[in-house]
């Protein structure tokens, strides 16, 4: 018998990357803090290129504002501007000390969470080591893109260079730190005493003719930093400031003629990217004309690089970016967290996951919780979505082996609750099976006979709100193993 199950074993593992967006629930375009609306969010998956809710997520944490994410922990910002970190699967919270009234100055810390909140900080990324406990979080923050981090204690200021940080990541321990002149710092920040281990000042090949007409007034970059592996890479982002309903970049005297009593609404729009490659010995920034297998992904989130193989329902060779001109959202209400998508290096275009308003507030952001080393770790090693360390899943199969690995999850989760008849039946039930074409239920076509005790009764999916052949991602989200 021909198995047709998907192929999820294989090295490297599978994931599938979310964009978190505003409640579908949400008609109004900006978030009111104080709407219990708010502890709702969306996600939008790559994969079903669709759009599913995700009910309670910032339940206890009504008008927290994101400000990062990374190995699958959301780093929030309460109302009263106190740092917290969220685990997306689990809903663990972590409370982060309040950042020190020095890193404020000279505002208040009132004023600081009323009007700063959702612009102070523009980057966070974790590392943890034996537990979430034991963590660092990093951020860039202020006016002048200065580095602090957290050691789970104490907040402790980096450096006070005079020129500002545009990206941080965490790598093997090390923190990398990007300036705005593409010089790159690697610090040691584990121990009692941080210490810059490395500066980097490679130089940068010069513009191509493709990026020369992105170089004007009309124009303003972002950088990111991307540690993948042994490479290192900077990329550039060109955003027009001012982009009309063509697509077309204007001069900012075009929003308003002399007939006109209100200016046109041409919100920044991402236009081109570039990437470059370090090479450490020659001391440089060479340019890359192909990123082959790898995507990009680039935001508010810690900048990240993965195998196009092994992201389900992402395009090789592309960037997928998210809006993170965090001072410019808040200066208009009609436009802001708008600008998202995906660059193709080929094709050398933008082009939009959904349509959307030119308001999303708040707006969205990439993360992916494929990393945690301390959920369930028997369902985590044989590759299985997992919500909590209860272990409700909902697996991707890979044949007669995966099933086979299924079974021993499953006995031995059983023997974990008592190793009875009971035990045994209601270890079965948390495990849902999803093959090629969908959730497998009563009665499934050229079923395999191991997968057969996994096969959900069709009366019990329609208690659950789920139909035939129902895909990964609506039995997680649409069955509430997220909350």
């Amino acid at each position: 018998m021909k198995n047709n199950t998907h192929t999820s074993m294989a090295s490297p593992s599978l994931s599938v990357p979310y964009a978190l967006l505003p409640s579908i629930q949400q008609t109004h375009l900006i978030d009111d803090d104080d709407d219990p609306i708010t502890i709702d969010r969306s996600i939008f998956s790559l994969l079903e290129n669709k759009r599913y809710e995700w009910k309670n997520m910032l339940m206890g944490h009504v008008g927290a504002w994101c400000v990062g994410s990374s190995h699958g922990w959301i780093v929030l910002l309460d109302q009263n501007g106190v740092p917290l970190l969220l685990n997306s699967s689990s809903s663990t919270t972590i409370n982060v000390p309040p950042l020190p009234l020095s890193f404020l100055h000279p505002v208040t810390y009132s004023y600081f969470a009323e009007y700063l909140r959702k612009t102070f900080i523009v980057k966070a990324t974790l590392m943890f080591s034996s537990s979430p406990s034991s963590y660092i979080l990093a951020i860039i923050y202020g006016s002048n893109n200065k580095i602090a981090y957290c050691n789970s204690a104490t907040w402790v200021e980096l450096s006070h260079d005079t020129q500002s940080y545009c990206d941080i990541v965490f790598s093997n321990n090390y923190l990398y730190a990007l300036k705005q002149d593409g010089s790159v710092e690697v610090w040691n920040i584990c121990g009692q005493i941080p210490k810059r281990l490395i500066l980097l000042t490679p130089t940068v090949e010069e513009n191509d003719e493709d990026e020369k007409s992105y170089l004007g007034d009309n124009f303003s970059r972002n950088l990111y930093l991307v540690v993948s592996a042994k490479e290192i890479f900077l990329v550039i982002r060109f955003i027009g400031n001012f982009v009309n309903d063509d697509g077309l970049v204007v001069e900012e005297g075009d929003l308003l003629s002399s007939e006109d009593t209100q200016p046109l609404i041409c919100p920044y729009r991402t236009k081109y990217f570039t990437v470059y490659k370090l090479d450490i010995r020659d001391k440089k920034w060479k340019k890359m004309r192909s990123l082959h297998d790898k995507v990009l992904f680039l935001g508010a989130n810690e900048s990240v690089s993965m195998d196009a193989k092994a992201c389900l329902g992402c395009e090789g060779n592309s960037i997928y970016f998210t809006d993170d001109r965090w001072e410019e959202m808040t200066l208009d209400y009609m436009y802001g967290g708008h600008d998202w998508g995906v660059f193709n290096l080929q094709e050398k275009c933008v082009k939009s996951l959904m349509q959307c308003a030119n308001k999303i507030d708040p707006p969205p952001i990439w993360f992916e919780d494929f990393r945690s080393k301390w959920a369930f770790k028997l369902l985590q090693r044989y590759r299985m979505f997992n919500d909590d360390v209860q272990g409700t899943a909902g697996v991707a199969i890979a044949g007669s082996a995966g099933i086979g690995v299924l079974n021993a999850a499953r006995k031995t989760m059983a023997r974990m609750l008592g190793n009875n008849e009971i035990a045994y039946e209601c270890a079965k039930s948390q495990f849902w099976v999803v093959e090629a074409k969908g959730l497998i239920t009563e009665g499934w076509e050229n079923i395999d006979p191991d997968a057969l005790p996994f096969a959900r009764n069709l009366k019990e999916m329609d208690r659950q709100g789920l139909r035939k052949g129902a895909s990964l991602v609506e039995v997680v989200c649409e069955n509430d193993l997220f909350t």
